[in-house]
């Protein structure tokens, strides 16, 4: 890809309907940002404003002006090992996708950060979109558990609830079961008041229905799902890779919480939002 061949008009159009694709981490994110990067006109950009190049460029006080130049700068970031998450194509977790920028119609960012920004863009862009991935709240705290982001040296049933011990690279940042509410009610709340613009949709449904979740995803965003999707699907579930980063994993992973994540984590979670306006997300 070169940035040299997109036209100013075409950054214009990319940069006033972004995508943004968020969820708390260890929650299927990845596997949605490659999902639609497959779709030959989505641009994908991992959270430029984690990114070396554009750390913290966007705050609460950030008008629409900065939000554009900071997205402009996202499009043109083609040798940018974190904004393309090429470092990750280089461990082998993803694919290697070329893109031909003369068909590219839509840019896409994906984050597990900043949502209070995020929730602040759709009002600044009128044609933005947000898509919010909630995974069940065990199976988001089993897979953080069995990663390299649960801080090493650290207690799990001290820290699966506030997530205090992973707090450590700034603004922005979500962790643990508390979290995992706050965000949920932040993004059902936006979607109650922005249904065009926002959609909140379950891990589950896409791992157990991924070409009807998907294609619902798609009209969301008004865009058409391709064969090249629908490949990618297909073989995002043919083989499963134990790396717990790679994108390759059998859909049993989505259960794997029941017979490993501790009983008494499970019966606290379960206790904690039964009756309330979560409980949907633990059927």
């Amino acid at each position: 890809m070169n940035e040299e061949n997109i036209p100013l008009d075409k950054l214009e159009a990319l940069v006033e309907a972004p995508v943004f694709l968020l969820g708390m981490p260890r929650s299927g994110t990845t596997w949605l940002s490659q999902i639609f990067e497959s779709a030959p006109e989505v641009l994908m950009r991992l959270s430029p404003n984690y990114s070396y190049a554009l750390k913290n460029k966007l705050d609460g006080k950030s008008e629409v002006e900065d939000w554009r130049e900071c997205l402009r700068q996202a499009v043109n970031s083609n040798q940018d090992p974190f904004m393309t998450q090429n470092w990750r194509r280089e461990k082998g977790e993803l694919e290697w996708i070329e893109k031909d920028f003369s068909i590219i119609e839509r840019l896409f960012i994906k984050d597990t950060r900043f949502f209070d920004l995020y929730l602040r863009s759709v009002e600044l862009f009128k044609d933005a979109k947000i898509a919010f991935i909630i995974r069940h709240p065990c199976g988001h705290l089993n897979s953080w558990r069995k990663s390299k982001e649960f801080p090493a040296g650290k207690d799990f049933l001290s820290h699966w609830r506030d997530g205090a011990g992973r707090r450590s690279e700034g603004p922005g940042e979500y962790w643990g079961f508390d979290d995992w509410k706050r965000a949920a009610r932040m993004f059902l709340e936006a979607q109650a008041s922005r249904p065009d613009q926002v959609l909140v949709f379950r891990y589950e449904d896409l791992v157990a229905s991924p070409i009807e979740t998907t294609s619902t995803l798609f009209d969301f965003m008004n865009l058409k799902m391709s064969e090249e999707v629908a490949s990618f699907l297909k073989r995002s579930h043919s083989r499963h890779d134990s790396n717990v980063f790679s994108v390759f994993r059998s859909p049993e992973v989505a259960q794997s919480w029941r017979s490993e994540l501790p009983d008494e984590v499970k019966i606290e979670v379960m206790n904690d939002i039964m009756d309330t306006d979560l409980a949907r997300y633990i059927r």
